[in-house]
């Protein structure tokens, strides 16, 4: 692409505080990868109940999205609502089973149950997918240092922050 190109998409680009200030219905939210955005774009304004709608509108329209179902899961699970959260965790996990943040979620859902030693493999299974992924390194070492491996949990939380240095 020649700097030219580049210089007339920038001035062709809607400017960033039109596109924070959009409102949702000025969008079209026809596919499942639209609710997706849509749900993301909802949760960045504090808004988790439209969010969590807008991920269920995904699933919905793709039944076999698994991606979406992982999404509903971890809202549902941020609302306090586990066996809804795994319900849909399930769902997402047959259909994406290599989905790294699905498998995180399970363990911390299983955490969530006391199930610490179960929880600490569906967060080996995440890192083993995902090694980068921060969330999983995180539920691990916290499973660690409820178990009474203060050190090993004190290594993946150190982890988990130098991954994520900005969460």
């Amino acid at each position: 692409i020649l700097k030219s190109e580049i210089a007339n998409r920038e001035s062709e680009s809607i400017p960033k505080s039109q596109i924070a200030n959009r409102k949702s219905e000025e969008f079209s939210t026809e596919t499942a990868t639209e609710w997706m955005a849509e749900s993301y774009h909802q949760q960045s304004r504090s808004d988790l109940p439209n969010s969590l709608r807008a991920a269920r509108n995904a699933a919905e329209r793709a039944a076999s999205f698994g991606f979406a179902w992982v999404r509903v899961a971890e809202l549902e699970f941020g609302f306090g609502r586990t066996a809804a959260a795994l319900e849909a965790l399930d769902t997402g996990l047959r259909q994406s089973p290599r989905n790294a943040l699905g498998l995180a979620l399970k363990g911390f859902l299983l955490a969530a149950q006391n199930r610490t030693a179960t929880a600490i493999e569906w967060f080996d299974q995440a890192i083993g997918v995902d090694s980068a992924l921060g969330y999983a390194w995180l539920g691990r070492g916290l499973c660690r240092i409820r178990r009474g491996e203060l050190e090993e949990g004190r290594l993946d939380l150190q982890t988990a922050a130098a991954l994520e240095p900005h969460r």
